[in-house]
C-alpha cells in the first residue's frame, strides 16, 4: 500500500521558484513520517491522511538536482530538477496559440534551450467522468525542455516570453501553460470568490438561474453524447509528448448544457487551475478578454481581475506576499460586430493606470486583420517579458505604449497627458481623434504631439466637448508611439 502520492506537477525535469521556500505537495493515505530531500537539504514531518505540504529552504538558481520523497518503504525520486523563475501562462486561445501555427518568420528556427522548462495542464472540463470515459480526462504533459519536438506545440506567447526572460536573467525559466480557447475569466475563479466579491456576484446568480431552469439529466446526456462524437478525433491525441495535451470538448450553449458548460463559474478552476494554483510561481502572464468584450464584461472585468489575482496569490503554498501579474491588451480585430472591443481595451488601459504594479502589453501594431488570432506573437511575449523585467526584476525596460491619463481644455486645444510617453512621436498618420458633446454630437479633430503631450485642435468645433476618443474602434490604426516604438492604447477620456 502506498503511503502517499505527490501532486502531478512533481516529475522529472521540473523547476522550482528560486529565492522562495521549496514546497513539496501531495496526498497522504496513512499516518506516517515523510522525508523530502533536495540536494543537501532535508525535512521530515509527520503527516496524516489528506493533503500535505513539506517545505525546504529557499534556493538560488540551480540545475541537475535530485528530489527524493520517502515514507516507510515507499520512495519517489525526481531527477534533473531545476531552480529558477517560474511563471503561469493563462487565458484563452491567443495565449494557447501554438508556435507552429504562428508567423514562421518569428517561430523558426526553433531556439532550443534546456534551461527553459515547459509544462501544460491537461485541458479538460470535469474533475471526474462517468465510468467508460476515463479517456476524456486529459493528463498534464509533464515537464520538458525547449527543443524542436516540444516548442512547436507550446504557447507561442509563453515561448517568446521565456526566451527573452532567460536572455536577460540567465537562469532557468519555467512556464506552466494553463489555458482554454474561448474561456471566460469567470470560469477560472473558485466559487468562494463570487461570494466574497459582491461586484461579480451577479455572474454567479445569473448562472444559478440558468441551472435552475435546466433539465440536468438532459444536459448530462447531451454532454456525454458530445464526448462520444468527439472521441474518434480526441482519444488518439490526448497524450502528447510535446507538452500540449489535446484540447477538450468545447460546448457552446449554456442553456442546453447548464453546469457542463465551460463558461460556468469555477468550471475551469476546479478542472484545471486548482491543481497547480498552490505551486509557488513568480506570477502570471494573462492573455484573455475576447470572451468578455461585451457591455457587462467591460463593467465587471476589473472586479474579476481583482479576484483572479487575489485568489492566485492566496493559494500560493509558501504564503508569498507578492504575486506578479501582467496582461495583454486585446489585439486589433477587423470585425464590424466587435462594437465593444474598444471599450474593453480602454478598460484595460485604465486598469493598468489604477494598478501600475501590474503590467500591460499594448499590441496595436500586431493585429491580424479579420483573424481574431493574430499570427505575430513574438512582440506580445517580449513585451510581457519587458513588463516583468521592469516591475519584478529591477531591470528597467519599457513594456507598453503611451497611455492617456487625462485631458483638459487649454485655450482652443485639448491637452492630453500620457504615461509611458518617453520620446513620444506620431507617424505621418497619427490616427483619428474625435470629440463628443454631452448630447452625443461628434466631430473629428486634428492633433499633434508637442512636449510629451498630444494637443487636439478645437477649431471648427461648434459644441462644448465633454469627451475625447482616439482610434476608438475594434481595428484601430495606431500612429502614436513612444521611443521604444510601442504603440499607444486606444482611449476615451472625459474632459
Amino acid at each position: 500500500m502506498k503511503n502517499f502520492k505527490l501532486s502531478e506537477i512533481y516529475s522529472d525535469g521540473m523547476i522550482f521558484q528560486r529565492n522562495r521556500p521549496i514546497c513539496i505537495e501531495g496526498e497522504a493515505f496513512t499516518n506516517c513520517e515523510i522525508t523530502a530531500t533536495l540536494g543537501t537539504d532535508t525535512v521530515t514531518n509527520t503527516i496524516i491522511p489528506g493533503k500535505f505540504c513539506l517545505q525546504l529552504s529557499a534556493r538560488t538558481a540551480d540545475r541537475g538536482l535530485t528530489l527524493s520523497v520517502s515514507a516507510g518503504e515507499q520512495k519517489v525520486t525526481i531527477n534533473n530538477v531545476y531552480v529558477g523563475e517560474v511563471w503561469l501562462a493563462a487565458g484563452q486561445s491567443n495565449m494557447e496559440w501554438y508556435l507552429n501555427i504562428c508567423d514562421p518568420a518569428e517561430s523558426y528556427p526553433i531556439k532550443t534551450n534546456e534551461d527553459l522548462r515547459f509544462y501544460t495542464v491537461g485541458r479538460t472540463l470535469l474533475t471526474e467522468y462517468e465510468p467508460g470515459y476515463e479517456w476524456a480526462v486529459v493528463k498534464d504533459s509533464g515537464w520538458a525542455g525547449c527543443n524542436e519536438e516540444t516548442a512547436p506545440h507550446f504557447s507561442a506567447v509563453a515561448y517568446h516570453f521565456a526566451h527573452k526572460l532567460h536572455e536577460k536573467l540567465q537562469v532557468p525559466i519555467g512556464i506552466i501553460n494553463c489555458n482554454v480557447g474561448g474561456s471566460s475569466i469567470f470560469s477560472w475563479l473558485p466559487n468562494e470568490e463570487f461570494q466574497k466579491n459582491e461586484n461579480i456576484r451577479e455572474v454567479w446568480d445569473r448562472f444559478q438561474d440558468i441551472f435552475a431552469k435546466t433539465d440536468m439529466a438532459q444536459a448530462k446526456e447531451k454532454f456525454y453524447k458530445g464526448l462520444d462524437t468527439a472521441k474518434p478525433d480526441w482519444a488518439d491525441k490526448h497524450e502528447n509528448k510535446s507538452g500540449t495535451p489535446y484540447q477538450g470538448v468545447i460546448v457552446y450553449t449554456v442553456e442546453e448544457y447548464g453546469p457542463y458548460h465551460y463558461h460556468a463559474p469555477g468550471m475551469l478552476y476546479y478542472s484545471m487551475l486548482e491543481k497547480i494554483a498552490s505551486f509557488p510561481v513568480k506570477g502570471m502572464i494573462w492573455y484573455q478578454g475576447e470572451t468578455e468584450a461585451h457591455p457587462d464584461g467591460v463593467r465587471l472585468y476589473p472586479h474579476a481581475l481583482k479576484s483572479l489575482i487575489g485568489n492566485c496569490k492566496t493559494q500560493q503554498a509558501d504564503g508569498a506576499k507578492e504575486y506578479a501579474f501582467h496582461m495583454v491588451q486585446l489585439a486589433p480585430w477587423d470585425d464590424p460586430g466587435a462594437t465593444n472591443w474598444a471599450p474593453f481595451c480602454n478598460m484595460q488601459r485604465q486598469y493598468h493606470l489604477d494598478n501600475p504594479q501590474y503590467g500591460i502589453a499594448t499590441i496595436g501594431d500586431l493585429g491580424g486583420g479579420t483573424d481574431i488570432h493574430p499570427p505575430r506573437k513574438k512582440g506580445v511575449g517580449e513585451r510581457l517579458a519587458y513588463a516583468a523585467m521592469e516591475l519584478n526584476y529591477n531591470l528597467p525596460h519599457e513594456f507598453c505604449g503611451p497611455l492617456a491619463t487625462n485631458a483638459k481644455v487649454e485655450g482652443d486645444e485639448i491637452a492630453i497627458y500620457f504615461s509611458h510617453n518617453d520620446g513620444m512621436y506620431a507617424n505621418e498618420a497619427i490616427g483619428a481623434f474625435e470629440v463628443l458633446s454631452a448630447e452625443g454630437k461628434a466631430a473629428e479633430v486634428t492633433a499633434q504631439v508637442r512636449d510629451g503631450k498630444v494637443y487636439a485642435s478645437l477649431k471648427g468645433v461648434d459644441f462644448k466637448p465633454v469627451e475625447i476618443r482616439y482610434e476608438f474602434k475594434s481595428d484601430p490604426k495606431i500612429g502614436l508611439f513612444n521611443s521604444s516604438n510601442i504603440p499607444a492604447s486606444v482611449f476615451s477620456l472625459e474632459i
